[in-house]
């Protein structure tokens, strides 16, 4: 039988408005707690703030991936959502204008959606048992 993570933490954890929603979603509390910061940077990120975007990106990737058993869909969704958020680093920091922005920050935030999905059948990894996150 497959683990499952920890259940999510009481009232007044600090979990912000995408962690609720994502646990609403039936993403484990530990991996919307973990996504909800590069959820929060595709829709607040601007000029100047790309280096922001980037590395909340790579933290959070190597966080689901360090958290969840490895699957084809995780991982594909997870290197979506990774293209997505550069594509939309680079348009901010390009020439081409808004209209590129905006379109590339709505698929970034249609490939983390999509990433939300795969996360709902995630597994507790080795490392996240050991650590506490799950059973």
């Amino acid at each position: 039988m497959a683990g499952s993570f920890k259940a999510p933490q009481p009232a007044g954890d600090g979990a912000d408005a995408f962690t609720e929603h994502l646990t609403r979603c039936g993403v484990p509390w530990s991996l919307a707690h973990a996504l909800s910061p590069w959820m929060s940077v595709v829709d607040r990120v601007g000029p100047g703030m790309t280096p922001w975007l980037r590395e909340t990106t790579r933290l959070t990737v190597l966080a689901q991936r360090e958290w969840t058993e490895p699957t084809t869909q995780i991982e594909e969704a997870l290197e979506r959502a990774r293209a997505a958020s550069e594509a939309l680093a680079a348009a901010i920091d390009g020439p081409d204008g808004r209209d590129d922005v905006y379109k590339q920050r709505a698929a970034a935030r249609a490939a983390l959606y999509d990433l939300v999905a795969a996360l709902r059948q995630a597994v507790p990894s080795a490392w996240t048992i050991a650590h506490g996150l799950g059973r």
